[in-house]
């Protein structure tokens, strides 16, 4: 059986300064949750699978596979727009996005029960942006420049030497990038 459901709640609010200027705002919560298993059991009580004497079947048993992932994002964007004259319209925005992963993915890859695989976690990431842009507008020529930064943490660990599994692991840091943006556009009529 797979369940899936998902809810999403969403909020918009745009405001008008003046007619040069104006605000959106944007704020939303997403649910989403997954199950797949074999009807009302539990993944413990799975049956092996049996196969026929030809090995081409499976006659008896259970999928051994059962996945119960859920998530939810919480969502804030604001966007605010300003036209100066007839030439310039200035961008400027922010976005933070607050995680939840809550993941228990199992499989029996064998005939016993210690012979699985096993993907289980509950993490809680954080993502952020801001940015600012002109869009600067010719009769010839239309420029876009602006700068963006980008904030991300996994709040999770990784391998200290990713060539060795058994090198343990260390808490990973969170990283932080400067984007520039240069656009160039000629109309033609």
């Amino acid at each position: 059986h797979w369940e899936v459901t998902s809810t999403r709640y969403a909020l918009n609010y745009n405001h008008v300064f003046s007619a040069n200027s104006y605000l959106i705002f944007n704020t939303s919560y997403l649910d989403h949750q997954s199950l797949y298993n074999v009807g009302d059991l539990s993944y413990q009580n799975y049956i092996f699978p049996e196969l026929d004497d030809n090995i081409e079947f499976v006659i008896d048993g259970n999928n051994q596979s059962y996945m119960d992932l859920k998530s939810s994002t919480i969502n804030v964007k604001a966007d605010w727009v300003y036209q100066y004259g007839q030439n310039h319209e200035f961008k400027s925005g922010v976005e933070l996005n607050q995680y939840h992963l809550d993941v228990f993915d199992y499989t029996n890859e064998g005939n016993n029960d210690d012979e699985f695989f096993l993907n289980e976690y509950d993490k809680k990431p954080v993502s952020a942006s801001i940015y600012i842009q002109d869009k600067i507008e010719y009769s010839s020529i239309i420029i876009n420049a602006g700068l963006r930064a980008d904030y991300v943490d996994v709040k999770a660990e990784a391998y200290n030497d990713i060539s060795n599994p058994l090198s343990g692991l260390k808490k990973t840091e969170p990283e932080f990038k400067l984007s520039p943006r240069l656009g160039l556009a000629y109309p033609i009529s």
